[in-house]
């Protein structure tokens, strides 16, 4: 029998989850199945528990998100499915005779979907999990190819495999998905970079901060992926300060940090420009903005001292505070007063510094 058609996608379906209901059709092709599925399970003392499902045909009553279908259906019991190391087999025909009633009970619901007897093979994936590869007959049509057995025992392996490939990429593609979010509530413009200067991601600050001095434009793009390649050759130089480097663009200067993003690479890309790394900017001309309101939230201080101490941190004096408020310099010198004694600091640098270090002060507002 020639597999070469539907290891491919197996394994393909890592990378494009189409290819696995591509694999699934071809193996019901070769078997003669009017269904095939690809169900993974969790054991417990008393039933196999369906955790994730995959077919080429829709099956409404066996789905992860259908818990009662594993209670009604007699295959997912663990009375005929017992804890094995190798490929375990399971048909109608080999069901306990107390459980044929039931067994047919079930067969009727799928019945009205063309759907007849059963033979699948299933397989250990550790900690408790297992996957298993079904055929479903045509009910009333050809049976199952009589080289069918043979096909599950030869694929099961590949489908496990396969199985463990789809979680690790998916795994990845979620930790990509959180530190985007992640990134996106910060007011910090952070982008992440390709060594070869390629922007990956960019939150809403960078994408802003980066299009401002031209190195994200449109028909700019190309000489603003050489601009940030040489910003991290600038960076990975061994000589450059370990705490960042000024970069300028656009008339402004910027400071740059970076730290590699570990793991965040193809496999075997170590030394490729595939590797990624983190980029923090800080525009260096900009004014601090925090909202008054954390401030407020985080220091436990009222509305017009937290307004006062924004306005320390964006670099106003208490002369320009109180002229914008339009109270006499007095009234902002007593606030300031007031504010510093509920802080616990003596100095109007050491209160500044104290609001800039609180995490909140990092934060993106939201509505």
């Amino acid at each position: 029998m020639d597999y070469h058609g539907i290891l491919p996608d197996l394994y393909g379906a890592s990378q494009d989850r189409g290819r696995l209901a591509k694999a699934l059709s071809a193996i019901r092709d070769i078997t003669q199945a009017r269904a095939v599925t690809l169900q993974c399970f969790r054991r417990t003392d008393e039933r196999l528990r369906t955790t994730s499902f995959a077919t080429c045909l829709p099956v409404p009553f066996v789905t992860p998100g259908s818990a009662w279908a594993d209670m009604e259906n007699p295959r997912m019991l663990t009375l005929v499915n017992p804890p094995s190391d190798g490929i375990s087999f399971f048909e109608d025909a080999a069901c306990p005779d107390f459980l044929q009633p039931d067994l047919r009970r079930w067969q009727a619901r799928l019945i009205p979907l063309g759907i007849g007897r059963f033979l699948g093979a299933r397989v250990n994936l550790g900690s408790g999990r297992e996957v298993g590869l079904g055929l479903h007959a045509q009910h009333g049509g050809p049976d199952l190819s009589p080289d069918s057995r043979e096909i599950l025992a030869v694929l099961i392996p590949h489908v496990r495999e396969a199985l463990r490939l789809i979680e690790q990429a998916e795994e990845k593609a979620s930790g990509a998905r959180v530190m985007a979010n992640t990134l996106a509530l910060l007011d910090q413009p952070v982008a992440v970079v390709r060594i070869h200067g390629e922007v990956v991601y960019a939150n809403e600050a960078a994408r802003r901060l980066l299009t401002e001095v031209g190195l994200l434009s449109g028909r700019a793009a190309a000489e603003g992926e050489r601009k940030i390649a040489a910003l991290v050759g600038d960076l990975l130089d061994p000589k450059a300060p370990s705490q960042g480097c000024r970069f300028t663009a656009g008339g402004r200067t910027l400071f740059v940090q970076r730290a590699w993003l570990e793991g965040a690479m193809e496999d075997g890309a170590e030394d490729s420009g595939d590797r990624l790394m983190m980029l923090a900017f800080n525009d260096q001309g900009k004014a601090v903005d925090i909202c008054p309101d954390r401030l407020r939230t985080c220091f436990d201080i009222t509305r017009s001292e937290a307004e006062l101490l924004a306005a320390l941190c964006s670099g106003s004096d208490i002369a320009a505070f109180a002229a914008r408020r339009r109270v006499s310099i007095h009234t902002a010198r007593t606030q300031l007063k007031q504010l510093m004694a509920k802080t616990d600091v003596r100095r109007q640098a050491d209160l500044v510094r104290m609001a800039l270090a609180v995490p909140v002060a990092s934060l993106r507002r939201t509505h």
